[in-house]
């Protein structure tokens, strides 16, 4: 199991639950150890920044004999992120990588480059559902420039990437940083020429807070992360697609977006918000040949859990309520290769729509 640090941060009068309390009570409830992390169904992004190139040696994976020269750079910070009220941001997580290594995710069917020739911008590749998509993006032929917080995750993703068909560029940026998102964009551009896949991947879970136990500083940080990231993103891509005369966007959100009670109020109201944005630059950019399609996870093994400080405790117990309801999580390859479909041109008539990716959890 990955280490587990205890949040230190406590709000006065407030009910609060370490992230170990939290694992256990999952445990006990039959859910698995960070099944419960990834309720909300998002990878994300994160950790520290800094600026390298390196070539990307031999896996092991794939049919590509030439080592692959991976472009690494790293944005500038323009506009610091400022919370309102209380915050305390989020600590990078540095513990033992879950899914190290490309040998142990779940691939479905070989590759047969569906992606030859396509450009696609990943965010939140550092681990979970973005790193699943940068992966099974790159093995299907795809440029693809991968974006994080953690430039070691980065650099392992492009290592293990070199006997791929298509290749993976590494881009450092805190997507909680406007103005980085823009740069994201630039470097796309500049590397490549183009741009034809956008995936928003990148997510931050946030503390389960309840409307009375809101710490506006969070809010605002959960906020800036799930929806002005990746609409900033959609705003700075489409001209670029429109140019070229189309584009899939695709949009990670989460069962959280459908329903009251999956999260807390912070993390709930973002994916709700997304949701709507993802309908309405559908039915907007639909005429230019740009496709804008979501797709909302329900449990997932992923590190998102690890970006909480300090939960709400009675509002986990609210979420707790409805967890007996839920399939055992699923991989996060398993939600990849449903974004694989949505970047080809098999998925080219589908748009505007919401992928519920739960195992059944919502049919209930």
């Amino acid at each position: 199991m990955s280490r587990i640090r205890k949040a230190t941060h406590t709000i006065k009068g407030r009910s609060t639950m370490t992230r170990k309390q939290f694992l256990q009570g999952t445990m006990v409830m039959g859910t698995g150890a960070l099944s419960m992390g990834a309720l909300g169904g998002c990878s994300t992004g994160s950790s520290a920044s800094a600026s390298s190139s390196a070539s990307a040696s031999s896996s092991g994976l794939g049919s590509s004999t030439n080592a692959l020269t991976v472009a690494f750079g790293s944005a500038t910070p323009v506009e610091p992120f400022r919370p309102s009220g209380d915050y305390t941001p989020p600590v990078p997580y540095d513990g033992v990588d879950a899914k190290p290594d490309a040998a142990s995710s779940l691939v479905i069917e070989p590759a047969n480059g569906r992606l030859n020739g396509k450009v696609a911008i990943v965010t939140g590749a550092s681990s979970g559902i973005g790193r699943e998509i940068a992966r099974l993006y790159a093995r299907e032929g795809a440029k693809v420039v991968a974006t994080a917080r953690r430039e070691n995750r980065l650099q392992a993703l492009s290592d293990e990437s070199a006997g791929y068909a298509g290749e993976i560029s590494a881009f450092v940026a805190d997507l909680s940083d406007r103005g980085q998102i823009e740069q994201i964009i630039a470097f796309a551009l500049e590397t490549y020429g183009t741009i034809d896949i956008l995936v928003n991947a990148a997510g931050t879970m946030g503390n389960f807070e309840r409307a009375e136990t809101l710490v506006e500083g969070n809010f605002d940080y959960v906020m800036a992360v799930n929806l002005t990231a990746p609409v900033l993103a959609m705003k700075y891509a489409i001209p670029a697609m429109k140019e070229k005369g189309g584009g899939s966007i695709i949009n990670i959100t989460s069962l959280g977006g459908l329903y009251g009670c999956r999260a807390g109020i912070e993390y709930t109201s973002a994916k709700h918000a997304i949701n709507g944005a993802t309908k309405h630059a559908a039915w907007v950019y639909g005429r230019d040949g740009i496709r804008v399609n979501a797709i909302c996870p329900g449990g997932v093994s992923t590190e998102v859990f690890h970006s909480a400080q300090s939960l709400d405790g009675a509002g986990t117990q609210f979420c707790f309520e409805g967890l007996s309801l839920s399939p055992v999580p699923s991989d996060p390859m398993q939600q990849a290769t449903v974004a694989l479909f949505l970047a080809t041109d098999a998925a080219s008539f589908i748009n505007g729509v919401t992928y519920i990716v739960d195992g059944g959890q919502s049919a209930y």
